[in-house]
């Protein structure tokens, strides 16, 4: 019965590592890609497009800042990393 017990907790432990390690291996969506630039560049997210580019999902956000200029984010949804 106690290596029933341990076995039971093993797995439970190990499954909810897993559930839990993959929710920041997801690919970032236009929501979450916006979110990102908007808290990184503290400006005001105007518009978010995606466009496929060589196979790779690219999010375009369009970023009002503070100053009045405005710029665009080009970030890669996989890996969450601006492209330049």
């Amino acid at each position: 019965m106690k290596s029933y017990k341990a076995l039971l907790t093993f797995i439970i432990i190990t499954i909810a590592g897993i559930v839990y390690a993959g929710e920041d291996d997801l690919p970032l969506t236009k929501e979450s890609a916006a979110k990102q630039v908007q808290n990184e560049s503290g400006g005001k997210i105007l518009s978010v497009d995606d466009k496929l580019e060589d196979g790779v999902q690219i999010f375009r956000i369009k970023v009002l800042h503070d100053d009045g200029k405005i710029k665009i984010y080009q970030i890669n949804a996989a890996t969450g990393k601006e492209i330049n």
